[in-house]
């Protein structure tokens, strides 16, 4: 968090967040895609024990940016 030179704007940062977590998830390099996802997206079978606790762990992240300081990322995780 910073403040501006006359304290009127608090900044919250967050790019260190959004640039470590695909790391932290072993995602490696991710792609861009669109929003909204304009198709179903279908799932090869139930999830192993490690991609169900990855892909818990990615929403987590995702709900936690939402609510802290990304509004505009609101929309792709609604």
């Amino acid at each position: 968090m910073s403040l501006d030179v006359n304290y009127r704007c608090i900044y919250l940062p967050m790019s260190k967040c959004i640039s470590t977590t695909p790391k932290m998830l072993e995602f490696g390099k991710l792609k861009e895609s669109a929003t909204p996802i304009s198709q179903e997206i279908h799932a090869p079978g139930p999830l192993d024990y490690k991609l169900h606790k990855t892909a818990m762990m990615a929403m987590g992240c995702l709900v936690w940016l939402v609510n802290t300081g990304r509004p505009d990322a609101a929309f792709a995780h609604s």
